[in-house]
């Protein structure tokens, strides 16, 4: 009956991964489409001028990688939290320890 409580927030889960996913690539996108943060050597194949002194030395060339977000993050670790109390209420503590008297 538990079981059933935590699986239900994983299609949750899987659904907020997949958003974030989509908005980190339409950022992306729209990174690389700027000509500020492409090479020089790119830039010279578009007919562009290069750059030259602290603006070339000051921009970001590559992208960040993926980070989740707080919400995400917060949001696994309680269903991590809740899967693990689960499995030792049922488990591991049923025959022998009280779950009340179990501190998370």
């Amino acid at each position: 009956m538990k079981n059933e409580l935590v699986l239900k927030e994983f299609p949750i889960l899987k659904q907020m991964i997949e958003e974030e996913k989509r908005k980190w690539e339409i950022d992306k996108i729209v990174f690389e489409s700027n000509p500020i943060h492409w090479s020089n050597n790119k830039r010279k194949m578009y007919g562009m001028n290069t750059l030259r002194g602290s603006v070339n030395k000051n921009r970001i060339l590559k992208f960040s990688t993926y980070r989740p977000s707080p919400k995400l993050f917060s949001f696994v670790e309680d269903t991590i939290e809740k899967l693990c109390h689960i499995r030792i209420e049922n488990a591991l503590l049923k025959n022998f320890v009280d779950v009340k008297d179990l501190k998370f």
